[in-house]
C-alpha cells in the first residue's frame, strides 16, 4: 500500500511506465487503427476482444455482453433497427466485496466512412481517431492494472471494469449494466480524456437529446399550394419557437432539419433532432416538457402531426459531497506526484453523469491528455502518458485504504 506520503512510489511507477512507453503508445495506435465507430459494431468488438485478451493475461474475470438492436429514426422519420458493439465486462480480485469501478468505452465518433482514420506520431504527439477519447485512456488503464497487481497494491479491492461499446451515443445499451456494477461499487473512476490543459471535469451539465417527426400532406406547389400541409415550415417554427423560449440556463443545439426535395412540391415529412444542456436539472426539465409543448402547438397551428422521441439520457452531475470527499483523494495523489490540479466544469456529458445520479463519488477525466477530440485533429501528448498512468494507480490504492469513501446515502 501506499506510504503516508506516497511521493516514491508514485515516482517510481512513472520512471518504469514511462520506460516502456513505447509498448504502451504501440498499443494505443493498434487500437485507433481499428475502426471502432458506434455505428460499427464489428470494429467495436474487434477493439473490445483486443482489451479482453490483455485483461484475461492480468487474470480478469469476464464476459462480453452483445446487446440487441436499438431502434433509431433515419433522417427521414423511418424507423431501423442499429447494431450495437459488445460490451466488455471484467473483474479483478473478483472475490473482494468492497470494489472499485473503472469505466470506460471502445467505440468513437469516426465511423468507417469517415476521412479520419490513420495515426500518426510527431514527436510527443500522436494524432488519430480515438487516441484520447479513449483508446489512450483504456491503454492508460491496462497498464494501471499491470502495475497494481505486480507491487500488490489494495490487495483488499476488487476492481471492476466496464467497457462499454455505444457511449458516444448515450450509452443506450450500456446503461444496465453500468447502473448495476455501480450499485456494487464503494467510487467510480472513468477514463475519459482530461481536460485541455491537464484539468479534471467537476460539475457536469445534463443533456437531452429530442427527434421531432413531422408528418404533414403533399400537395403541388402551383396548382394546390393550400391544399399542402408543409411539414418543412411546421419543423422550422418548432425550431424557433424553442430555440426564442427555452430558459436562458439552458443550450439548444438544432442538430439537423431534414425534409422536403423538389422545388416545385410541398414537403409532406421532416425530422428535427435538437439537443437541449443545462447545469440545473430543473431548467432541463422544464426544457423538455417545453420543446414537447410547443411541438403539439405547432402541430395544431400548422395542421400536421409531430411524433417526438427521446429525452433526458445524461441527467445533470452537480458538485456533490461524495465526488468531493473522493477529488480530495485526487487532489492529494496529484499533489505527491508535483502536477496539481484544477477541477472544471464543463457542458460535456459521459457516463460518470449516470453513475454520478445513483448517489456515487464519481471522478470521470482520469484518462490521457489530449485536445481536438472528436475532430480529426484528435491528439494526445504522449510524454504525459506515465503521469496519466501513476496518478490512476494512485487514486486506486488510496481509494483501497479510505473507508470514507463510500456511496451516498439515497
Amino acid at each position: 500500500m501506499l506510504n503516508p506520503t506516497g511521493s516514491d512510489l508514485l515516482t517510481d511507477v512513472r520512471n518504469r511506465v514511462a520506460s516502456e512507453l513505447d509498448r504502451h503508445v504501440g498499443l494505443i495506435t493498434s487500437l485507433a487503427v481499428l475502426n471502432s465507430g458506434s455505428v460499427h459494431p464489428e470494429g467495436v468488438g474487434r477493439v473490445q476482444n483486443v482489451l479482453a485478451d490483455a485483461l484475461r493475461t492480468l487474470g480478469a474475470v469476464m464476459r462480453l455482453e452483445y446487446p440487441d438492436p436499438i431502434d433509431t429514426v433515419d433522417h427521414h422519420g423511418t424507423s431501423r433497427a442499429v447494431g450495437i458493439g459488445p460490451l466488455l465486462h471484467a473483474i479483478v480480485r473478483p472475490d473482494e466485496p468492497r470494489r472499485v469501478m473503472v469505466a470506460g468505452h471502445a467505440d468513437t465518433v469516426f465511423g468507417p466512412d469517415h476521412g479520419f482514420q490513420e495515426v500518426r506520431r510527431d514527436g510527443d504527439l500522436l494524432h488519430g481517431p480515438g487516441v484520447a477519447d479513449m483508446k489512450g485512456g483504456l491503454v492508460a488503464l491496462l497498464a494501471a492494472l499491470e502495475v497494481i497487481l505486480e507491487r500488490d497494491l489494495a490487495p483488499d479491492l476488487g476492481i471492476e471494469v466496464v467497457i462499454s461499446g455505444d457511449e458516444e451515443t448515450g450509452s443506450p445499451s450500456s446503461i444496465p449494466t453500468l447502473n448495476a456494477v455501480g450499485r456494487r461499487a464503494c467510487a467510480a473512476l472513468v477514463v475519459e480524456p482530461r481536460m485541455v490543459g491537464g484539468g479534471v471535469a467537476r460539475a457536469r451539465a445534463g443533456s437531452a437529446n429530442l427527434t421531432f417527426m413531422v408528418t404533414g400532406r403533399s400537395a403541388h406547389a402551383g396548382r394546390a399550394l393550400q391544399e399542402g400541409r408543409n411539414a418543412v415550415g411546421a419543423a422550422a417554427d418548432l425550431v424557433g419557437r424553442v430555440n426564442s423560449c427555452s430558459p436562458g440556463s439552458v443550450g439548444v443545439n438544432i442538430a439537423s432539419l431534414h425534409g422536403g426535395d423538389a422545388f416545385n412540391a410541398v414537403p409532406d415529412r421532416a425530422t428535427v433532432r435538437m439537443n437541449l444542456r443545462s447545469a440545473s436539472v430543473g431548467d432541463l426539465e422544464d426544457a423538455v416538457d417545453g420543446a414537447r409543448s410547443h411541438a403539439n402547438s405547432v402541430a395544431q397551428d400548422h395542421e400536421v402531426h409531430i411524433d417526438v422521441r427521446g429525452g433526458i439520457h445524461r441527467p445533470a452531475k452537480p458538485w456533490s459531497e461524495v465526488t468531493s470527499r473522493l477529488a480530495s483523494l485526487v487532489e492529494s495523489v496529484s499533489t505527491e506526484l508535483g502536477q496539481p490540479l484544477d477541477f472544471i466544469d464543463t457542458g460535456g456529458v459521459c457516463d460518470g453523469n449516470n453513475l454520478a445520479a445513483l448517489g456515487l463519488g464519481v471522478i470521470d477525466t482520469l484518462g490521457v491528455q489530449g485536445m481536438g477530440i472528436h475532430t480529426d485533429a484528435e491528439t494526445t501528448d504522449v510524454s504525459t502518458f506515465a503521469d496519466s498512468v501513476a496518478l490512476l494507480v494512485g487514486v486506486i490504492d488510496r481509494v483501497a485504504t479510505s473507508p470514507g469513501i463510500r456511496p451516498g446515502v439515497g
